[in-house]
């Protein structure tokens, strides 16, 4: 499992269409998004736990920089940093409720 739960609800969801209103759901098979229903029950998963990332995505042109570097190309615009303990704690009241 990755962040994808916690971060999908802080965020409102990976796709606007599908998650109006703020209404996260998992039981559809997005592409890209590693926390659906669908494909746990292909592969047979039995437990799931949420892990926190604290990350945000953020305008930088010394970070894009380097990962341009490191990675040869970076795809996206913006580029994730490590958030706060505040990020942190907004995630563990997230699975909380």
């Amino acid at each position: 499992m990755h962040q994808d739960i916690s971060y999908a609800i802080k965020t409102g969801g990976f796709d606007p269409r599908v998650n109006r209103g703020l209404g996260v759901t998992f039981d559809q098979d997005l592409e890209g998004r590693h926390g659906d229903i669908p494909k746990y029950s292909r592969g047979g998963v039995r437990l799931i736990f949420g892990a926190i990332f604290p990350g945000n995505a953020v305008w930088s042109p010394v970070i894009l920089e380097r990962l341009e570097k490191l990675y040869g190309s970076w795809h996206e615009s913006l580029v994730p940093v490590l958030g706060s303990l505040g990020d942190v704690i907004e995630h563990i009241h997230i699975y909380r409720n």
